[in-house]
């Protein structure tokens, strides 16, 4: 109960301190993005931080509430395509990734998985490759693959 007050309280000061509308970040997150205006895609540097939080808030929440932990990454996710942060779609991926692989559905964890890996791979970002052979690993022990 207290990590469920908490983190409306953290976005709230977090929106606040990094000095964006706290209209236009909720309008964003909530919006569909073929509908939300050019000036609204020209948002702050600083939503790349807000998307990182996100996705930190999202991985720290994957053991112990998984439903906050997808919301987290979708949001992440689809903030990161709004403004077309690729590093931080990549880490939204692994995160969703970890969700599918906690609910058992392996397919869908993978195809996340291997949309991190495209990015990592491409920026040869060896953090994000960590985690998604991390997972796939995770993936093929589960169904008994060893190789």
């Amino acid at each position: 109960m207290r990590k469920i007050i908490f983190f409306p309280v953290f976005i709230s000061i977090f929106v606040l301190a990094s000095g964006i509308s706290p209209a236009i970040f909720a309008q964003t997150l909530n919006a569909d993005p073929g509908a939300i205006s050019n000036d609204q895609r020209q948002l702050p540097a600083t939503v790349k931080i807000e998307i990182d939080a996100l996705n930190n808030l999202s991985a720290k929440y994957i053991d112990s509430n998984q439903v906050v932990s997808f919301d987290l990454a979708t949001k992440a996710l689809r903030l990161a395509k709004l403004i077309n942060y690729k590093k931080g779609e990549a880490y939204a991926n692994v995160n969703l990734g970890y969700y599918y692989y906690t609910k058992k559905t392996y397919l869908k964890a993978f195809e996340y998985f291997i949309a991190s890996l495209n990015y990592a791979e491409a920026n040869y970002d060896a953090v994000i490759m960590n985690e998604v052979n991390k997972g796939m690993g995770l993936i093929c022990l589960e169904l008994g693959r060893r190789e």
